[in-house]
């Protein structure tokens, strides 16, 4: 992995620049929470929601269990959606937008570029990545 995490910011291994921090939410969930004018290269999301998967769901020790998310709450999570031919990146569930305000925007690059003060889950981020991966797929074709 190329970026590491110091006290609650994420940084970029070498440089040492911030690239967000992480924010514990509901439920301990932690949510990644990017820097002020940062942009994001699908590599870069998939490590880290990654990191911030692992954060949110430590390693088993011995004797626990793992409970995974029942495939209910997997069907009526929030999935990171677009409009028809759109860049700008919002939340909804089942296909339909539940808020109007855009998370980000997909730059040439392809680059996600995250709306001011929004925080992201790590399947947001994955989410996202993915769409950033079929954009650059769509651009070779």
């Amino acid at each position: 992995m190329s970026i590491y995490q110091e006290g609650k910011e994420i940084r970029e291994k070498g440089t040492g620049v911030v690239i967000g921090s992480l924010m514990s939410g509901t439920n301990n969930i932690v949510n990644f929470k990017p820097a002020t004018g940062v942009r994001l290269t699908c590599q870069r999301l998939w490590e880290i929601a990654q990191f911030v998967e692992q954060m949110t769901h430590p390693r088993i020790q011995g004797g626990q269990s793992d409970a995974p998310p029942s495939d209910a709450e997997e069907a009526n999570r929030p999935r990171v959606l677009s409009e028809t031919g759109g860049n700008n990146l919002f939340r909804g569930i089942g296909g339909v937008i539940g808020d109007s305000n855009s998370i980000g925007s997909i730059e040439d690059g392809p680059v996600f570029v995250p709306a001011p003060g929004v925080t992201f889950s790590h399947h947001d981020l994955r989410d996202i990545a993915e769409r950033l991966k079929q954009k650059a797929e769509a651009a070779k074709a």
